[in-house]
């Protein structure tokens, strides 16, 4: 069943219809009708909520893998070209070749020197100034402590959720 009224809509109509069972000086069998069929419109248009909603949820558990997935090609991508350039540098300095011009002028390679690459051996024997710490709070400790007292800093925020069957 489709319902074509909004959520908010059937709410309004559904507050309205309850205060005029309350002003009402019994609930007519009319009254009980229209608050059935509200009632239902109301269950229907949640279940179509829900519908996009699960939509929504499987389209962004996609998304999330496909950028893992071209995350992944985006590497593999990068090291088959840095590979190929190892290969390309191995054969002309192999060769004798450090300056080579394509047949048509187009294109140029040169092996230069390189200015080198930084390897940390042991990041805790650098300095404190080279270093930089990204700070993370645990938030299942820090809910942990909170639940047993104070802690400066944070707080919890009680918010309501859906629960869905």
């Amino acid at each position: 069943m489709i319902v074509r009224e909004t959520l908010w809509q059937l709410g309004d109509k559904l507050l309205a219809l309850g205060e005029a069972v309350v002003e009402a000086d019994e609930l007519t069998p009319e009254l009980e009708e229209r608050l059935d069929r509200l009632e239902g419109d109301f269950a229907a248009k949640l279940e179509q909520c829900a519908q996009v909603r699960a939509t929504l949820r499987g389209n962004s558990v996609n998304a999330r893998a496909e950028v893992q997935r071209l995350e992944e090609r985006a590497r593999a991508l990068d090291s088959g070209a840095a590979k190929l350039g190892r290969y390309m540098i191995r054969e002309m300095q192999r060769t004798g070749q450090l300056k080579v011009t394509s047949h048509d002028g187009s294109r140029a390679w040169a092996v230069r020197e390189g200015k080198g690459r930084v390897v940390i051996d042991d990041i805790g024997l650098l300095p404190d100034d080279l270093v930089r710490i990204e700070r993370k709070a645990e938030l299942a400790k820090v809910r942990e402590w909170l639940m047993r007292g104070v802690v400066d800093g944070a707080h919890i925020v009680v918010e309501p959720w859906l629960d869905e069957r």
